[in-house]
């Protein structure tokens, strides 16, 4: 339902005539009457009704108009605080990351950063990278830290690491060294942010595998790890995923078994800017802190895992 079809129909209700309106909004007089009937078809009854030379509610719209009111008032709460957002982004280092890589490397980064320039402000946004995409595009970003097979094929692109596919399974899973992509074939599947985490999925079309995806689904990384632990199903993630959202070590009975997928699959980890963009000495600065931190701080090999879930027998 177009929004400004009901800013219109308010503000008919308050001034009781289409030509006020009109005026006010930049509209003719039929583009008023027009968006009022329009609206009036969606809803399946008449919103206004003639009382002398002015236009008022009906009883059918003072039923609803509470309602109008208070999405109208929802939307303007958003739009101001939408635009906070872009203020804020608008100042200092803008940085766009994937949360796994917001989790395990950015905070790092940032310490090291400020303490060369403490007087630059760094600022995070945490998304998808489709997210991403869209924040560089629109200059709210200056670097993203994102995966390369979802990034915008224009932009320039660095790579810093590989991160490898791993399977999560039931502690029960008779597997012990490794798994194989086609062991996931008619299993349920829990996926993080499923909408937004697409390497999962694209892994299990990429070998046609078919998988069901449990009607409770979580966005929840660590939901993902104890439903997958206690046997409800199964799911796959990777290196720095891991690394990023253990389960609490103090219930072990809630951690997953975690094996390295074969044959071996990795995402590439990098930096996304557009092609465009200025070189900045800050943004140089702040990819050399970031490459410092992954170098020092790198993902934990899977075969680690493993060695661990056997351990645990």
């Amino acid at each position: 339902m177009d929004i400004n079809k009901l800013k219109a129909f308010v503000a008919v209700c308050n001034t009781g005539s289409y030509t006020k309106v009109a005026k006010s909004f930049g509209y003719t007089h039929a583009g008023i009457s027009y968006m009022i009937k329009s609206l009036e078809d969606e809803v399946g009854f008449s919103l206004l009704e003639k009382k002398g030379t002015s236009r008022i509610p009906t009883a059918n719209a003072r039923k609803i108009l509470p309602d109008i009111l208070n999405v109208l008032d929802s939307m303007e709460r958003l739009e101001h605080s939408i635009a906070l957002g872009r203020s804020s982004m608008a100042a200092g280092l803008n940085i766009a990351a994937i949360e796994s890589a917001s989790i395990k490397w950015i905070p790092l980064t940032i310490s090291r950063f400020s303490a060369e320039h403490p007087d630059v402000p760094v600022n995070v946004f945490t998304g998808d990278p489709f997210q991403i995409n869209g924040w560089l595009r629109d200059d709210d970003a200056d670097v993203g830290l994102t995966v390369r097979s979802w990034t915008d094929p224009d932009y320039s692109w660095t790579p810093l690491i590989q991160d490898r596919f791993c399977g999560l399974l039931p502690k029960s899973d008779p597997h012990q060294h490794s798994v194989s992509v086609q062991d996931f074939e008619d299993k349920y599947i829990f996926i993080p942010n499923p909408y937004g985490n697409r390497d999962i999925t694209n892994l299990l079309d990429k070998y046609d595998i078919s998988y069901q995806v449990p009607n409770d689904n979580t966005i929840s990384m660590m939901s993902v790890n104890t439903n997958v632990a206690v046997g409800r199903g199964y799911s796959i993630s990777t290196g720095l995923m891991i690394d990023s959202n253990r389960v609490v070590a103090e219930i072990p009975e809630l951690q997953p078994k975690i094996l390295p997928i074969e044959p071996e699959t990795y995402r590439e980890i990098g930096l996304s800017r557009k092609k465009n963009a200025g070189r900045s000495p800050l943004v140089d600065d702040f990819i050399r802190c970031l490459k410092q931190v992954i170098q020092e701080y790198p993902i934990k090999p899977i075969e680690l895992e493993a060695s661990d879930s056997e351990d645990e027998k």
